[in-house]
Parts: structure tokens; sequence; C-alpha cells
């Protein structure tokens, strides 16, 4: 099965088109893609029976490129998962951020979603 994350970070309309387009791409490939999806618009993604969030192993070794680029300069910005199920893993990430001189952030005017910034 090949793992897909699609990113947008384009106008509302674009976003709400993306749904479409992962819906079509899981009908006509039934069983292919692990999809994940990158929008400002997590709203459009509640209760999407389409997506599926990385694997541990997979979360694990993103959490530690994103730690290394951080300490070569880079400026890192993760959002919350979308996802309403239970998150057993976004403390740990919490955790790694802030003990790499990050800091977490709630912003109200995007539905609540936590940020974490290193």
């Amino acid at each position: 099965m090949e793992k897909l994350i699609l990113s947008n970070f384009q106008a509302p309309g674009d976003a709400v088109m993306l749904t479409a387009a992962v819906r079509d791409l899981h009908r006509s490939y039934p069983g292919r893609f692990l999809t994940d999806v990158r929008t400002p618009y997590p709203e459009l993604w509640d209760n999407n029976p389409y997506l599926n969030e990385i694997d541990d192993d997979a979360r694990t070794t993103l959490l530690t490129k994103l730690v290394e680029a951080h300490e070569q300069g880079a400026h890192v910005l993760v959002i919350e998962p979308i996802a309403k199920r239970a998150l057993p893993w976004w403390p740990e990430w919490e955790g790694q951020f802030t003990n790499a001189g990050g800091r977490s952030a709630c912003k109200r005017r995007h539905g609540g979603h936590r940020s974490l910034t290193i």
C-alpha cells in the first residue's frame, strides 16, 4: 500500500476540491493508498473515511527529522492533527519540541488546534 500526504495551502475552495479528489482517488483505487492531508482547514476533513494517520514508526522518524532540521537552523511549525480521536503520541511531540527550545500555543481562530513551534 502506498502512503500519500497531500498538501494544499490555498483558498478554502481549493481545499474543498481536494476532498473530492481524495474521495475519487480511493473510489478508483480501493485499498491502494494510505492518505493523509495538510491544509489550513481541518474542519473539512472531520470524519472523512478516506484519511489515515501515519503509523508510529513513520511518526517517530518524522519527529526526529523535524528536531534535526531545527538544530540545523530551520524553522519548524507543527499543527495538531486534525483527527478527533485520541492522540496518545501528542504529549511526546510537545515534550520533544519544548526540550528543543520550542513552544506550544493554542490558535483559537483556527478551531482551537494547538501548534508546536521551534
